[in-house]
């Protein structure tokens, strides 16, 4: 019986060895829109002024940019792009990829990259009321 196992996993081995990887693709230049857009087009593509994501770049970026430049890691730019273009259409992911050659997986973590960040920055630009007295001062503040 064991033979037998062992024939099959032998088999099987000698199928896997046989499949061919598929190749990776990677990009000789990927588009980088902010500097490539006139600001009518890059307005229609993204919902936002390039001024408003260069400056959302910048906040990002030492969150954002890869330690290493190793693999063709993503620049914080790169990033930004794809997940404000992920957010402002709601477009599938290997579809904001296609268009900023990167992969789906790339993508998805570029979103969740840049989501976390802005994340974190939350409390430098909202106050959120914690107690029922703070709640109340805020909305008679507001009333007025």
């Amino acid at each position: 019986m064991d033979d037998c196992f062992n024939f099959f996993l032998l088999e099987d081995l000698e199928t896997l060895e046989s499949i061919e990887r598929r190749s990776i693709f990677i990009p000789e230049h990927r588009n980088n829109d902010l500097n490539e857009l006139d600001e009518d087009d890059f307005r229609r593509r993204y919902r936002f002024y390039k001024g408003t994501i260069e400056t959302h770049v910048e906040l990002l970026r030492t969150k954002l940019d890869s330690a290493t430049g190793r693999n063709h890691a993503l620049t914080a730019a790169e990033k930004v792009l794809a997940a404000v273009r992920f957010f402002a259409f709601g477009n599938r992911q290997i579809n904001v990829g296609d268009l900023h050659s990167i992969s789906q997986p790339s993508t998805s973590s570029a979103i969740t990259d840049d989501a976390r960040a802005l994340a974190e920055l939350r409390p430098l630009y909202m106050y959120l009321p914690q107690t029922e007295d703070e709640r109340m001062q805020e909305s008679f503040i507001h009333v007025q």
